[in-house]
């Protein structure tokens, strides 16, 4: 008896486990990068959005934090996927995008419009409402540009 009680209990501790996991992994909020700066580059510019291009370094510690604070604020992924193209590149990457952009610290983030114009460059780890700010205010420079 004692023993059914106990697998019985391990078998509800399960499934609260996996319950539990799954509502997280269901809240849980991603942007949808592409890796390759130059593919994404093209996709902006067939579908004219921006290009949203985020560059960090492997062991970068305000990266990291721009990474699990900012991209995963939902209100700034629900921006980035509504009016951008986003690519994520490592520095160490040598992309030929990046050192044409003469990226030199970390993490910087550039937005750079469908004619190929800097929108913005910004810089270092910025908290998620500065950030939506600042893709407003990108946003609205992409627009004041078009006929």
């Amino acid at each position: 008896m004692k023993r059914r009680s106990v697998l019985s209990l391990l078998g509800l501790t399960f499934s609260i486990v996996v319950l539990v996991h799954q509502s997280a992994a269901e809240d849980h909020v991603a942007v949808s990068w592409q890796t390759d700066a130059e593919s994404a580059w093209r996709s902006a510019h067939s579908a004219q959005k921006p290009l949203l291009l985020y560059v960090s370094m492997d062991n970068c510690v305000y990266c990291r934090k721009m990474e699990k604070n900012t991209f995963a604020d939902q209100a700034v992924v629900s921006d980035i996927e509504e009016s951008f193209v986003a690519a994520s590149v490592a520095a160490e990457s040598r992309s030929p995008l990046v050192r044409k952009l003469r990226v030199r610290s970390f993490p910087t983030t550039v937005i750079i419009s469908p004619s190929a114009g800097v929108l913005a460059y910004i810089r270092g780890y910025v908290e998620p409402k500065e950030f939506r700010a600042d893709l407003a205010t990108a946003v609205k420079k992409e627009e004041a540009k078009r006929p």
